[in-house]
């Protein structure tokens, strides 16, 4: 019989072959292709992206220690794993709403989302002011007793009027 040219043998190549196109190996291929085609136009691009990726590094290092026992394989892909995870979760933070009042959080919709004011922006502009309740028919200011010139107020829920000795002028109504 011919002699074999092949540095493997075939039963070797097979095992090879076999494991090379192993599920976790394609799988592994299929996520670091998904994170590459999504449109960077998406909202959540840099969170899926890092989605992705980390799973294809996470399945990389499954296949790699388990079934083909290579360690520098499964060493760098567990390591691209690690700061992929901890990347995801920073973008995870970031992009989670805020857990602040339910009030605040319509006034953003309604008023400063329209006129494209950042979320980020808009957080820090509330954590200057402060929200002040009042009692029905209570007064928010008086002429000549209350400071309002310095500061910027705005009605997030119910309405006042506006009176000038005991004489309404005018009545505001929410967002105004």
């Amino acid at each position: 019989p011919p002699r074999s040219t092949h540095c493997i043998s075939s039963a070797a190549s097979d095992v090879y072959k076999r494991q090379a196109q192993h599920s976790l190996f394609q799988l592994a291929n299929m996520c670091l292709i998904l994170s590459f085609i999504i449109p960077n136009r998406f909202r959540h691009y840099s969170f899926c992206l890092r989605l992705f990726l980390g799973l294809g590094y996470l399945f990389f290092a499954l296949w790699s220690g388990l079934f083909v026992c290579m360690p520098d394989v499964l060493g760098w892909s567990a390591v691209f794993f690690l700061v992929n995870l901890i990347y995801l979760c920073y973008i995870g933070y970031r992009i989670l709403p805020s857990r602040g009042n339910k009030v605040l959080d319509e006034l953003y919709q309604k008023l400063f989302e329209p006129l494209r004011v950042s979320r980020s922006e808009y957080d820090s502009l509330v954590k200057q002011g402060c929200i002040h309740k009042l009692e029905r028919f209570g007064e928010y200011a008086k002429e000549g007793v209350t400071r309002c010139g310095l500061r910027t107020s705005i009605l997030v829920k119910g309405r006042y009027a506006i009176s000038y000795i005991s004489r309404q002028l005018c009545l505001t109504l929410i967002y105004s």
